[in-house]
Order: structure tokens, then C-alpha cells, then sequence
């Protein structure tokens, strides 16, 4: 072997070394950060830290896990060394005393005169912690389902129908029919099976397979479909707000979108108001039942009065409409394009009740 063979060959030995002590450092780093993320979240570390006040650390790591900003973050951290806090890490998973943190704040804030653009932050955070929840809290099985619950429930010709959870057990949940289906020919036949699709109130939505064993009534006089429960479930989709079932009078009128000689876009409200029944409100949207058969596609302006605001107005687009089975009704999904920051704030602060 030539002298110049040597020196390479003695020099891939050293590169080769080099790259094996690198790779053996960086595997025990990873082991090492395995390891203390696993204790970090273990049962025991939470307990040991639960009653302790939140740290600077425990709201970043909270942060990254739950997708906050860096602005939310650090509002989150204000928040939280405000009112001393127990660990943001744990007192998250406590709907309750979340609740009771975030009401005090807006309470403090409306108190005083505050931008709306700082409190829509705050309603941010708060469904942001929410949905974090929820997404630890795996749902593997009907049985998580709670009474009052809306589920979608497909019928035999393909109509959907929005049902009422009426009574829910270890074995089995009914769903309240209205009594106009009751004789219906949509309806599916016992030990057949059915699907189903849920949302819960932080928007996740879900659908399932479940039989239908039996259609009776109950000790109310309720007319009842009894279902088995379902371990099957899939996850439908993540909505970016959360949003709350009401039954309310609206009104809505016909948005047309025209072109200036300017080349600009005007909107043109329709002096015609009809008459529906608000479904469900979030922020983003709305869902609403009228008699009229209005296709996907067409502008609304929606105005609509909660307990906290009046009269507010939201001008959205109709991505979908569903028609009621027996009924001559339509139910109208509408997405908001143009919402006041307020009237978005004022709905947030009805849904949670602040």
C-alpha cells in the first residue's frame, strides 16, 4: 500500500469514527428526551405538580401542544400570573376550573374598556385549550354520548334527521322521533343498521354505524328509537369554532354581489326578509331552517338576537342545504364571509356562558 493509500485510508477510519461517536451522542440525546417527556406526562409527575403555580415553561409547553401563537401564548401567561394560576399543564383538563379562570378575566375585561381584537384572543386560547382536551380525551365508543345530545340519523331514503339523545345506558341509547315520523316510510326496520353523525360542542364531528333494535315509547310517551352502541367510530372533521344549539327567530335577506365602474365589488341587501328559525351559532356560522328550497351558493345576510346582543347582523354564504324528510322545510348551512369582530365576540361569550 502507497503512502497516499495509507493516509486515506487512515483518514475514512477517522471520518468513520467521527460519524459513530455523533450518531451514538444524538441516539442518547433522543433517549434521554423520550424518556423525560414520558416522566414529564406521566400520572405521577401530574400529580405531584398539580397544586403548584403555573410556570413560564408550563404555558410554552401547553402552547405548543395546543397550536397557540406566540401573542396567545403570551396572553395565556398574563392570564394565568394574574390570578396565580395552579398548573396551566393540569388545570386545562379541568373543564370546570378552566371555566372559572377564563369567566373571571372576561369579567375583568368588560369591566373596563377593552379592544375587541384583544378579547377575540381570549376566546381563542379558550377553544384552543378545549379542543386540546378533547383530543386527549379519545372518544372509542357511544357511550360517551350524553343525554341532549343532536345526532344526524340517516334514514331508509337517504333523508337525514336531526335527533335528540332521549336516554343513554351501559347497553344501549334511544333517540327521540318527533311524532310527524312516527308513521313515516323513511323510517329504517328493526335490527337494521343506521348511520350516524355527531358534533360535539367543541365542533369535532363524528360519524358511526349503529343497529336499530327497536322503536317504542317510553315512560314520557316519547316516541323512541333504541340503538345499539357502536365501538366504530371515525372522525369526521375540525371546526375552527366553537359553536352552540339554540331555537331562535331570524330573519335573512338576499345578498347580490355586483361589479362598480370602478371595478370594485358592491353588495346589494334584498329589502325582502324572510322568516327561519336559527338551528345553531358559532362564530364562523350558523345553521337555520326555513321554508324556502335557497340552493349552495347564494349570499344571505342573517340578523338574529342573543341574550348579550340585538339585531346583529352576519352576511355568509350557503354551503349546503339539507331538506327536512316530511316536512316542507330546508335547513340552510351558511358559512360567515363578513362579521363583525363584536357580534363574533358577543356569540363566543354566549356559548360559554360568560
Amino acid at each position: 500500500m502507497s503512502p497516499l493509500e495509507a493516509r486515506i485510508g487512515s483518514f475514512l477510519y477517522v471520518f468513520i469514527f467521527v460519524i459513530s461517536i455523533i450518531l451514538i451522542i444524538l441516539a442518547v440525546i433522543h433517549f434521554v428526551l423520550l424518556k423525560f417527556k414520558k416522566i414529564y406526562q406521566s400520572k405521577e409527575w401530574l400529580e405531584k405538580n398539580k397544586n403548584r403555580e403555573t410556570k413560564w415553561n408550563d404555558v410554552k409547553e401547553l402552547a405548543r401542544e395546543a397550536g397557540l401563537t406566540s401573542i396567545e401564548a403570551q396572553r395565556l401567561w398574563k392570564i394565568c400570573k394574574r390570578y396565580k394560576a395552579r398548573n396551566i399543564l393540569v388545570l386545562y383538563r379541568d373543564t370546570d376550573a378552566l371555566n372559572e379562570l377564563f369567566s373571571t378575566e372576561y369579567k375583568r375585561m368588560i369591566a373596563k374598556p377593552t379592544r375587541e381584537e384583544k378579547i377575540e384572543i381570549f376566546f381563542q386560547i379558550r377553544y384552543k385549550l378545549e379542543k386540546l382536551h378533547e383530543r386527549k380525551l379519545t372518544i372509542s365508543s357511544t357511550k360517551s354520548l350524553r343525554k341532549g345530545q343532536i345526532v344526524n340519523f340517516k334514514t331508509s331514503t337517504k333523508a337525514t334527521w336531526n335527533l335528540r339523545i332521549e336516554e343513554t345506558n351501559d347497553i344501549s341509547f334511544s333517540l327521540h322521533i318527533p311524532d310527524e315520523y312516527d308513521e313515516s316510510e323513511a323510517l329504517p326496520k328493526p335490527l337494521s343498521k343506521v348511520d350516524l353523525m355527531f358534533t360535539l360542542p367543541t365542533g369535532f364531528s363524528y360519524r358511526t354505524v349503529s343497529r336499530l333494535m327497536r322503536y317504542e315509547r317510553n315512560l314520557k310517551n316519547l316516541f323512541i328509537a333504541v340503538m345499539t352502541h357502536s365501538q366504530v367510530i371515525k372522525m369526521l372533521q375540525r371546526r375552527n369554532t366553537k359553536r352552540m344549539n339554540t331555537d331562535l327567530e331570524c330573519t335573512f335577506s338576499a345578498v347580490k354581489q355586483k361589479k362598480t365602474r370602478k371595478g370594485k365589488t358592491e353588495r346589494e341587501i334584498s329589502e325582502k326578509k324572510v322568516t327561519g328559525r336559527l338551528l345553531d351559532i358559532s362564530a364562523d356560522g350558523c345553521r337555520l331552517e326555513c321554508s324556502l328550497p335557497i340552493l349552495k351558493g347564494q349570499m344571505l345576510q342573517v340578523t338574529f338576537s342573543l341574550p348579550s346582543i340585538q339585531n346583529a347582523k352576519a352576511t355568509g354564504i350557503i354551503v349546503f342545504t339539507q331538506k327536512e324528510e316530511t316536512e316542507k322545510k330546508f335547513v340552510l348551512h351558511v358559512k360567515f364571509t363578513d362579521i363583525n369582530i363584536t357580534t363574533r365576540n358577543r356569540i363566543y361569550a354566549e356559548i360559554y356562558k360568560y
